[in-house]
């Protein structure tokens, strides 16, 4: 069994040699390779682990595929099969990406990288997200619409909360963890190298372009939700019937939205007015149905008053009684 990188480090501290200047091959020799700076060891680790990155996600397309060819109905068991295919395609496209580096690349060049992983911890991560990164990037909304979906699972009648964009998150999601798994378990790793890779694979889950066009559409990129805002346009609710419907703009205008606000109040206001005159109108039509029931009418004279003068004509009283008088239905009585 080959030593690993950190044996050969340990051996060369053992001994008294640099490491930083030395390394081991495979036979056991002291060989001269001088340690990269940080910036270099990163790109170089990028660009010699994308064939690996390649062969793992393309593995874990293979996989999701044979899963999703069984036919199970939509389900809980439909989403573990699709995951357990995703994780044993990663692990096997992994291990033969590696093989592939193996054999492809020259001694001098795998060594060197073999040093990298020891001499430059930080620096060869880095690389290694960055190759990842160029198949599955990390992705805001994608993560929020994840964290709302477990939300949703936690409450009643669970997967009836459950909005499409958030179970596409989860699925995205489950997918990178199970890739991230799944390599590093074919590489050997351990317990804490295969769960800290899996949360680095669910972050950097959302497939770019390229991983799109590589695994032909079997991995999909996260389509969050769009809100009102995004997907009314005001001033098509303003558009009368027979007219063009303006595009939506890329930016909603405020003055037009205080405008739109505006005119929905005015429609509210006018609702209201008609609603009060329509009671109007059928208060008045009720008291008119009324009144020609009892036979009244507008144009009957009005009853007789009969008044009683005082004998003297002149006085207050009798002014006064006659200042009131209805004429000309008032009829008068004179006392003598």
């Amino acid at each position: 069994m080959p030593i690993t990188a950190q044996q050969k480090l340990e051996i060369l501290q053992k001994v008294g040699v640099d490491p930083d200047k030395y390394w081991l091959d495979d036979d056991g020799n002291v060989i001269e390779m001088p340690k990269d700076n940080s910036a270099m060891a990163g790109a170089k680790t990028a660009l010699l682990n994308l064939p690996r990155t390649a062969a793992g996600v393309g593995g874990a397309a293979l996989g999701t595929a044979g899963a999703g060819a069984l036919g199970l109905p939509a389900g809980p068991a439909a989403v573990a099969t699709g995951l357990a295919g995703g994780f044993t395609g990663a692990a096997i496209g992994s291990t033969l990406g590696e093989m592939f580096q193996n054999a492809v690349y020259p001694d001098d060049v795998r060594l060197a990288q073999e040093a990298r992983q020891v001499r430059n911890p930080v620096a060869t991560q880095v690389g290694d997200l960055a190759s990842i990164a160029a198949f599955m990037r990390p992705s805001l909304s994608q993560t929020r619409d994840a964290i709302r979906g477990v939300r949703a699972l936690t409450t009643l009648p669970k997967f009836a909360n459950l909005r499409p964009s958030q179970s596409g998150a989860l699925m995205n999601m489950g997918m990178g963890g199970v890739i991230g798994a799944g390599t590093t378990l074919a590489e050997g790793g351990d317990a804490g190298d295969v769960a800290k890779n899996a949360a680095i694979g669910a972050l950097f889950s959302n497939p770019t372009r390229l991983s799109q066009f590589m695994t032909r559409g079997v991995f999909s990129p996260h389509v969050p939700d769009v809100g009102l805002r995004d997907a009314v346009n005001p001033a098509d609710l303003l558009v009368k019937p027979g007219e063009p419907v303006v595009e939506k703009p890329r930016e909603v205008n405020p003055e037009l939205l205080k405008a739109f606000a505006n005119h929905q109040k005015a429609d509210a206001k006018l609702a209201e007015q008609l609603a009060a005159l329509k009671a109007n109108q059928e208060a008045a039509a009720k008291k008119a149905h009324i009144d020609a029931e009892q036979g009244i009418g507008f144009d009957q004279p009005l009853p007789a008053q009969d008044f009683t003068l005082p004998h003297d004509l002149n006085s207050l009283e009798s002014r006064f009684l006659r200042s009131t008088a209805v004429e000309p239905d008032v009829e008068v009585t004179l006392t003598g």
